[in-house]
C-alpha cells in the first residue's frame, strides 16, 4: 500500500476545487504516503503554486520531511536551480 489518500490524488491531478472541498471536508493536510509525502510535498514538487497555497491555509506543515528529507521549500528551489 501506498497509502495515498483522495488529497494526494487530487494534488497529484492539479484538481484545486476537489482539494478544497476535501480539506473543507476535513481531509488530513499532512497526511502522509509511506514515504512520508505529505500532499504539500506533492504540490511542491510539480510546482502547483495555487495548491501550496491552498494546503497551507489549511494547517499542511511546510517544514514536512519526506522519507529523502526534503521538505517543500527543497522541492520547490529545485525547480528554480
Amino acid at each position: 500500500m501506498d497509502k495515498w489518500t483522495l488529497l494526494h490524488r487530487a494534488v497529484q491531478g492539479e484538481h484545486v476545487g476537489v482539494a478544497l472541498v476535501l480539506l473543507e471536508h476535513s481531509a488530513d493536510a499532512n497526511a502522509q504516503t509511506v514515504d512520508k509525502w505529505t500532499p504539500l510535498n506533492l504540490a511542491s514538487q510539480g510546482e502547483h503554486m495555487e495548491l501550496s497555497w491552498v494546503l497551507i491555509e489549511h494547517s499542511a506543515d511546510v517544514n514536512a520531511q519526506g522519507i529523502d528529507k526534503f521538505t517543500p521549500l527543497h522541492l520547490t528551489m529545485m525547480h528554480f536551480m
